[in-house]
C-alpha cells in the first residue's frame, strides 16, 4: 500500500462495551488493490452511537464504505494495519454482514425468502457487542415492506446490544 501511495495506519482498539468508531480517509483495501488509480476515503465520527444509517445517491459509495468498515474492523481485531489515515473502534464480539446477492437460478424459493433465511441466521447468532453491517437488505421487496421487515428484525439486535450499520 505504501508503494501505491495509499495510506495505512495502526488502529486504536477501544475496550469492549464502549461504543467507539472514528476514521479519517477510510477506504476499501480490496478496491484499492484492484485499481491503478487512487480511491476516495471516507471520514466517520460515531463515538457513542449504537446505530448508523448510511444514506445517499445510487453509486455514491455506501456499499464501498460498509465493506471498508467491515474490513477495517476485522483487520484491527486481527492486530493488522488498517486502510485509512486513522482508525479507532471498540473491539467487537462478532462481525456479521448481510449484503444483497446476485440472482441465483438454483434457488428453490424466492429471493425474499433467501434474504430472510440469511437474516434469521444473523439474528440467531448476534450477541451483545456485535457489529452488524446491512447493505440493501430486502431490496427484493417494496420500500414499505422492507422498512417494516427491517424494523422487526432490528429489534432483536437492539435488545442484545449490537451495533448496526445499514
Amino acid at each position: 500500500m505504501d508503494g501505491a501511495g495509499a495510506p495505512t495506519c495502526l488502529p486504536e482498539p477501544g475496550p469492549v462495551g464502549e461504543p467507539t468508531l472514528r476514521a479519517r480517509g477510510l477506504y476499501d483495501i480490496c478496491l484499492r488493490l484492484s485499481m491503478t488509480g487512487p480511491v476516495v476515503g471516507s471520514d466517520v465520527d460515531a463515538d457513542g452511537k449504537a446505530l448508523l444509517v448510511i444514506t445517499g445517491a445510487n453509486r455514491g459509495g455506501k456499499s464501498t464504505f460498509l465493506r471498508a468498515l467491515g474490513l477495517a474492523q476485522l483487520m484491527m481485531q486481527c492486530g493488522m494495519f488498517v486502510a485509512a489515515e486513522s482508525f479507532g473502534a471498540d473491539v467487537r464480539e462478532g462481525l456479521f454482514t448481510h449484503f444483497k446477492r446476485e440472482e441465483d437460478a438454483t434457488l428453490r424459493s424466492g429471493k425474499l425468502d433467501e434474504e430472510l433465511g440469511r437474516m434469521s441466521l444473523i439474528v440467531d447468532q448476534v450477541r451483545p457487542e456485535s457489529l452488524v453491517l446491512l447493505n440493501e437488505s430486502f431490496a427484493s421487496t417494496n420500500e414499505r415492506e422492507a422498512r417494516r421487515l427491517a424494523g422487526r428484525l432490528s429489534e432483536p439486535c437492539s435488545r442484545r446490544g449490537s451495533r448496526s450499520s445499514t
